[in-house]
């Protein structure tokens, strides 16, 4: 980056390391989605995410690690969900007991391909240090199984509700210091304020559970980071997720066993999917990650979510869907950007404001 030559046989080791992995991955036409692409994209969001957020209370070690894991998390993947394997008896699900099927044979395939000394990336650590690094590896890439979701994000709430008023002291701190900084220097004292709330965070981040919560949370939080992309490469990484869903439906067909709808051609309908992908899976943590981690660039995100979420159900109401469930949809929505605004971490209405909302719901259709 700063111009000067770089010596490949220095790091011999690390190219060895990449050729293969990228070895392991299926190819675009058989694997349209999890394939080298995605790997590749996950690697770079987790970097920019890491590097913005200015996030030093991981070591470099760790966010090597997490490197390693972002290229090799989805390693071997055929195009298969988990549910997939179970319900058709597939060896790997037998081999893993059902649990995080294709993210299990992912991280013990990254660690078959390290038994080869010439791609050992982690080879120059020392005894502990590898034995830390292969646990965070196997934590953060079965924790990118949406079937772990939801014990994933109450471990990051939990972390956020046990400091919420030193969060909250930052992320208003930060903003304010944006403003001023605009029109004049900080003051000292706020300065000095603002450097021991840093020092404060670097602490609540230097605990060991903490760190651990965190590394899985941001492997998760780039897996799934299309979404917090600007439109037109939203769209187009929906498009290949959308075309290997397909291909995974044709196979359960032919096997005879139960399609999810999103993944029957003849079914599907891509934006509602997306509204509820982005709805349960993504709003909440990117929601989370801006409230927890100053950093411009996860707000930039957050915003283009919103934005690609309002593309979806624009394109989800050219559909005609059924008018209950738009006015269903339509509140949820709005409900979570009121949440979203009024500074709450969990987006989503409870199972009973759900059913509570239908009549209010009514005057969306005014």
């Amino acid at each position: 980056p700063d111009g000067r030559s770089v010596n490949l046989k220095a790091y011999s080791c690390h190219y060895n390391f990449v050729e293969a992995v990228e070895r392991g991955y299926s190819d675009g036409q058989m694997v349209p989605y999890h394939n080298w692409g995605h790997a590749v994209d996950v690697a770079f969001s987790l970097r920019l995410m890491l590097a913005s957020a200015d996030f030093e209370a991981l070591s470099l070690a760790e966010r090597f690690a997490l490197s390693v894991c972002a290229l090799c998390h989805d390693l071997g993947h055929a195009g298969n969900s988990n549910d997939f394997l179970r319900e058709s008896g597939h060896p790997l699900s037998i081999m893993y007991n059902d649990s995080s099927i294709t993210q299990s044979f992912s991280c013990a395939t990254m660690f078959e391909i390290m038994k080869d000394p010439e791609c050992n990336v982690f080879v120059h650590f020392d005894e502990a240090v590898k034995k830390d690094l292969r646990q965070l590896c196997v934590s953060a890439i079965l924790h990118t199984d949406l079937g772990r979701y939801f014990d994933l994000i109450s471990e990051v709430a939990h972390v956020y509700q046990e400091k919420k008023d030193l969060f909250q002291y930052f992320e208003q701190s930060i903003a304010q210091a944006q403003v001023v900084h605009q029109t004049t220097s900080l003051t000292t004292s706020r300065g000095d304020r603002q450097d021991a709330v840093k020092k404060e965070m670097a602490e609540v981040f230097q605990n060991s559970d903490v760190r651990h919560t965190m590394r899985n949370f941001f492997l998760f939080l780039a897996d799934n980071s299309n979404p917090l992309k600007q439109w037109d490469l939203c769209e187009i990484w929906t498009e290949l997720r959308t075309q290997e869903f397909y291909l995974l439906g044709d196979r359960a067909r032919d096997m005879k066993i139960p399609i999810p709808p999103l993944h029957d051609r003849a079914r599907a309908n891509v934006p509602y999917g997306q509204i509820q992908y982005i709805t349960f899976f993504v709003a909440t943590p990117i929601n989370l990650a801006c409230k927890m981690i100053a950093s411009p660039l996860l707000q930039n995100c957050q915003d283009d979510m919103w934005c690609n979420l309002d593309r979806w159900t624009q394109k989800w109401e050219t559909s005609s869907p059924d008018p209950e469930q738009r006015r269903r949809v339509l509140w949820r929505l709005g409900y979570m950007r009121d949440r979203a605004q009024d500074g709450y971490t969990n987006l989503l209405p409870t199972q009973k404001q759900e059913l509570l909302m239908t009549p209010m719901a009514s005057n969306i259709e005014g």
